[in-house]
């Protein structure tokens, strides 16, 4: 697809051309942003309030005093479900919309340059880019744009939260949050644009030799030539495994990151609460909340 789209002006811009098809759409992305946002706060208040009902249910209270908690759990884990379901619901729209308008641009463009300016392209090439780089783009509005926008309400949201119990905490959690979502993602792009950059050409020359393997199976008979045209699909295949596992080991650095700074930050904030409980200022009880807070914060976080 990118080879394809050279010969477009804007086409150094595939980002910007996306989020163009977008525009119509800008009402359902921002409710999928808003129902994730929403949908990942009630479970981070979820388990906030959880651990000020088992902290305070441990000091043995009236039954009234945490009643009013249980039903704020519930109402919670029902709110989490059902606005998780609204966002899958609105982004997933959002993204085969956008999908399906690709698709129709490509065929087009498709029909502009044919016959003599597909010369160019095999045949397997040219299908593997027509399937596997176009239902790519959907991922842009899956996994591109409303989790990170999400992630920043809900980290904004939780820090403000944990400032009005513990300011130092509330400094902490910050400063995991942003190596989290900020530094561990620029280091794992860092790691895999390379890869990335390559695979698309893989898949599409991997397509290409097994399609000629296949449609020529009987001349490459009748010539002696299947060896090598399977050595052919085997190279291929070799150096679109080769970037598939550098593409994996960048993944991998990036959830090992991702898991020692939002360890790191979870540790951070349980010591510094509990050396300020241990010296009276703080109680057990907002000990926990903050804790329980710090821990959906920094697992709601995406890496």
């Amino acid at each position: 697809m990118t080879a394809i789209t050279k010969a477009t002006p804007a086409a150094d811009r595939p980002l910007l051309r996306l989020l163009q098809l977008a525009r119509p759409m800008r009402t359902r992305l921002l409710l999928a942003v808003l129902a994730d946002a929403a949908g990942c706060g009630c479970g981070v208040a979820l388990l906030a309030v959880s651990g000020f009902l088992l902290a305070r249910a441990s000091q043995h209270p009236n039954i009234v005093a945490i009643s009013a908690a249980v039903v704020i759990v519930r109402v919670f884990s029902v709110g989490r479900g059902l606005l998780r379901y609204l966002e899958r619901l609105f982004s997933h729209d959002v993204a085969f919309r956008v999908l399906a308008d690709v698709r129709v641009a490509i065929y087009r463009r498709l029909e502009r340059l044919a016959p003599a300016g597909l010369a160019a392209f095999r045949a397997g090439d040219m299908l593997t880019r027509l399937i596997s780089d176009v239902d790519a783009t959907q991922d842009l509005f899956i996994r591109g744009i409303a989790p990170p926008l999400t992630a920043a309400l809900v980290g904004a949201g939780t820090t403000t939260a944990v400032l009005l119990i513990l300011a130092p905490a509330a400094g902490v959690l910050a400063a995991g949050l942003l190596a989290a979502g900020i530094v561990v993602p620029l280091v794992t792009a860092a790691a895999a644009r390379r890869a990335a950059r390559l695979a698309a050409p893989a898949r599409g020359g991997l397509g290409a030799a097994v399609t000629d393997l296949l449609g020529g199976a009987a001349e490459l008979h009748a010539f002696g030539a299947v060896e090598a045209g399977l050595d052919r699909a085997r190279v291929a295949d070799a150096e679109l495994t080769r970037l598939a596992r550098r593409s994996a080991s960048a993944s991998g650095l990036g959830t090992g990151l991702g898991a020692a700074a939002s360890g790191l930050t979870l540790w951070g904030v349980l010591l510094l609460g509990v050396a300020v409980t241990g010296s009276g200022s703080l109680g057990r009880v907002p000990l926990a909340v903050i804790t329980l807070t710090a821990l959906a914060a920094v697992r709601a976080w995406p890496s």
